[in-house]
């Protein structure tokens, strides 16, 4: 009997005491889930639906209709270490894909076949493409095959992909090739792209700018001809371009330092922001900004531009405003996380406008080179109350990260790389 009343006792006590346990765990997980609300505010991620081809460096587009354009490619490459004997590279086509936003889904869409093209484009008026590397293969002055490892100066003009097509995106048929006068400069590798930049101004005309050979061209889309211009540019090949009106671009990126000692950047270190005007064709300083590469850049509103990102750690951090009119700049905070933008065109931050001044920032790598070197985290910046708050952690790990915002107001983000062909969406509350 009095055993039974000691085990009953026990038992009363262990109940009382898993109660008790249950209650604390549970007032943890509420008091993280609470704390965690805030990262929730203006959204979440969710999975977005798979490509169907894998891309690697491919531009990501927003068309007019809202859908966003993943570029294929149909060109020389070796997509496997088997597919290129005799070190000879293939024609290999990777059709472009489609995100209908409406639909959720990726849809395929191949590009006129009569062309050769890289994946590099930037989108006209009337919906119609402009693939910034390609050639015309029925032209018998092209060779017909290109060798591993081969260089322009290997071989003799015309060179493959010296080119640019318009490509009607409403008919899918090639309107023009232009040619590019670039390639006069001796030196000049068109199948080296990570130097230039294409920018398209609201008077239609195209310029092109190559850091790496110090050059502006500036192409007349509807006469179909060009002017080349040879400038020395004093910013480095991974510079980043914003459009300011008409006949104007800003040119922000690391100034190159001639017969000086080149020091990392260190905060308060300053570089020359560059306007260039193609009506002038004059190259000149247009205030000054913090020192760093490889940054990603994009307009607040027709005098402001957001900068965030470098390939500097000790610049990393820092988020910047220019401010067009007064060509000036401050330091508005600080980013969460220190997110570095490794010297790669596909290293750049993601930065997307969530509404109202919100900007949602994601992509980066950790400092220090480990074994998960990529971040998962996104961060949010308010510019109504320069608050930079953590965000959502993203579904996927961000490997070379692509993205457009959506009519909708959501997100798309895409691993622009090979090995991976997940996509995921920012959902706008």
């Amino acid at each position: 009997m009095i055993e039974k009343k000691f085990t009953k006792v026990l038992m009363k006590k262990f109940l009382i005491w898993v109660i008790r346990l249950v209650g604390i765990i549970g007032l943890i997980w509420l008091i993280l889930f609470i704390k965690d609300i805030p990262r929730y505010r203006f959204g979440y991620f969710v999975e977005g639906p798979e490509l169907k081809y894998e891309h690697r460096g491919a531009d990501v587009l927003k068309l007019e209709n809202g859908n966003v354009l993943i570029l294929g490619q149909n060109s020389h490459f070796c997509p496997t270490q088997d597919s290129c004997k005799d070190n000879i590279m293939p024609v290999v086509e990777v059709p472009s894909e489609i995100y209908n936003t409406k639909a959720n889904k990726i849809e395929e869409l191949r590009l006129p076949n009569n062309i050769r093209y890289q994946a590099k484009g930037i989108l006209l008026k009337n919906n119609r493409l402009l693939l910034t590397h390609a050639y015309d293969p029925s032209d018998n002055r092209y060779p017909k095959t290109k060798k591993v490892g081969e260089l322009t100066k290997d071989i003799k003009p015309p060179y493959l992909y010296d080119s640019m097509a318009i490509v009607n995106l409403d008919t899918l048929k090639v309107e023009g090739i232009i040619k590019k006068q670039i390639n006069k400069i001796k030196g000049y590798d068109p199948n080296w792209y990570f130097g230039e930049n294409f920018t398209f101004l609201s008077n239609s005309n195209v310029l092109m700018i190559d850091f790496d050979n110090a050059a502006i061209e500036v192409f007349d889309i509807q006469k179909e001809n060009s002017k080349l211009v040879n400038i020395e540019i004093p910013t480095s090949i991974y510079s980043t371009v914003i459009a300011k009106d008409k006949n104007k671009v800003l040119i922000f990126g690391e100034n190159n330092l001639k017969n000086k000692t080149k020091q990392n950047a260190q905060p308060g270190n300053m570089d020359n922001v560059y306007e260039y005007d193609i009506v002038t064709e004059k190259l000149k300083p247009a205030g000054k900004v913090l020192r760093r590469d490889n940054t990603t850049a994009i307009k607040i509103n027709n005098n402001e531009i957001l900068i965030v990102g470098s390939a500097e750690v000790n610049t990393a951090k820092e988020i910047e405003i220019y401010n067009i009119q007064n060509k000036s700049s401050k330091i508005i905070g600080e980013l969460k996380e220190t997110r570095v933008s490794f010297r790669a065109e596909t290293d750049k931050l993601s930065i997307n406008k969530i509404n109202n001044n919100i900007f949602l920032v994601a992509g980066g790598h950790r400092p220090n080179y480990t074994f998960d070197i990529f971040l998962k985290t996104a961060e949010i910046i308010d510019l109504n109350t320069n608050i930079i708050s953590g965000g959502p952690n993203l579904k996927y790990i961000p490997v070379a990260i692509q993205s457009a915002r959506l009519n909708n107001g959501n997100i798309l983000l895409l691993q622009n790389d090979r090995s991976n062909k997940t996509t995921q969406i920012f959902k706008t509350r």
